[in-house]
Order: C-alpha cells, then sequence, then structure tokens
C-alpha cells in the first residue's frame, strides 16, 4: 500500500508493537509508489530478516514520511534501518540496530533525524550517513565493524551538512575494531561535530577528517 498507478495515498497509518521475523525480504517497508504515505511505526522488532538484499526497516519513494519510535533491528542479513535517497523527513526516535546486521544504519536521505538510538556489534558500518541535512543527537555507536568490512569505520560520513550532536562512538569489546570512530569524507561538506566523543583503542585513531 498504496498501489502502484492508484489515486489512494496512506495517511497517519499507524504500525504498533509487530514481529516481524524470518522473512526473505525486508521486516517492513513503507513505500510511497508515486503517492504519498505518512506512519508511524512503534515498538516493532525486525529479527532475522533479508536475503543480504533487503533492510531490516527500509523506506523508499518521494512523499513518504516515516516516523519510528522504539524500535528493534536484530541479526538481519542486511541494513538495520534503510532510508532511500528519494526520501525527505524520516525520523528515528529511541531506535537500536543491533547484532550482526550487515549496517546498523544507512542514511541516503534528506533531512533525516535520528534522535536517541543504539547501534552496537554490528558486522560492518555503525552508520552510513550519504545523504543531506541529516541530524544525529544523542545517539550511541559501540562495537560495530566486527568483521573487519564495509570500510571498518564506525560512523561514515559521505554526505553534505550532517550535524551531529552528542554522538558517542565506543570502540567496544569485540576482537575485530573499527579503524575509525568518526569518518568524514572528502565530499562531506557542511559537517558539524558538537560535543561528540570517541573512546577506546580504534585501528587507525578515533577520528579523520579527509575534507577540504
Amino acid at each position: 500500500e498504496p498501489d502502484p498507478g492508484s489515486s489512494r495515498d496512506v495517511i497517519d497509518a499507524i504500525i504498533s508493537g509487530v514481529l516481524l521475523a524470518g522473512n526473505l525480504g525486508p521486516g517492513l517497508r513503507t513505500s510511497s509508489n508515486a503517492r504519498t504515505v505518512t506512519a508511524t511505526i512503534t515498538g516493532c522488532r525486525s529479527v532475522g530478516n533479508g536475503n543480504g538484499v533487503e533492510a531490516a526497516f527500509d523506506v523508499v519513494g518521494a512523499n513518504n514520511l516515516t516516523t519510528f519510535s522504539s524500535c528493534e533491528a536484530i541479526s538481519n542479513t542486511r541494513f538495520g534501518f534503510e532510508i532511500g535517497s528519494d526520501v525527505t523527513g524520516t525520523k528515528l526516535n529511541g531506535c537500536t540496530s543491533q547484532l550482526n546486521n550487515h549496517y546498523g544504519i544507512m542514511d541516503s536521505g534528506t533531512g533525516t533525524t535520528i534522535t536517541g538510538c543504539v547501534v552496537e556489534n554490528n558486522a560492518g558500518t555503525g552508520m552510513y550517513l550519504g545523504g543531506a541535512s541529516t541530524t544525529v543527537s544523542g545517539t550511541t555507536f559501540k562495537g560495530n565493524c566486527s568483521t573487519g568490512a564495509a570500510g571498518n569505520v564506525q560512523v561514515d560520513i559521505y554526505g553534505t551538512n550532517a550535524a551531529l550532536a552528542g554522538v558517542t562512538s565506543l570502540a567496544g569489546t569485540n576482537a575485530i575494531k573499527p579503524n575509525y570512530g568518526f569518518a568524514v569524507r572528502s565530499g562531506a561538506t557542511g559537517t558539524r561535530l558538537l560535543g561528540c566523543d570517541a573512546t577506546g583503542a580504534f585501528g587507525s585513531g578515533p577520528f579523520v577528517d579527509q575534507t577540504a
């Protein structure tokens, strides 16, 4: 929903307290299909989903305004939360992404807000920011990159105008540590970090800035 090619929108949908487990694709996807979607997803758990391609919680399509509150992505084969490049205004509030998801959070959208989340012990990158104007506050990343793959950076910033405040990056206790706690890549112009902290034995250091 909504059906592609239809004249119907999905407005103020509420999905609460649902367990989404063992699916070949994503646990839950909100997709506008060229219509409009507004949805609030609360207290849902996505566990053991995916075929290596689909995210546990997947948001795609323009005019798709989805808010996730207190949702958990656990041991999925792809990303815990994925926001597509055509999406604006997704919110993650108090969500958790943990235990061997490929990435904890993959954000390619615009104006995403991530508040009070926990991302820990995932196989690859804790959070990849590739979109524009993402705001992240009060969020903790710990023990990600446990396989040494996917760039081996716990918080990896490629997009423009990201603002991170009070974000903590902890190396964790896994045998393989992230190379960096925070990496600001060459194209990540306008990145702002305020009151952020990287703690522990990162392989190459807590922070790298590759911008001009």
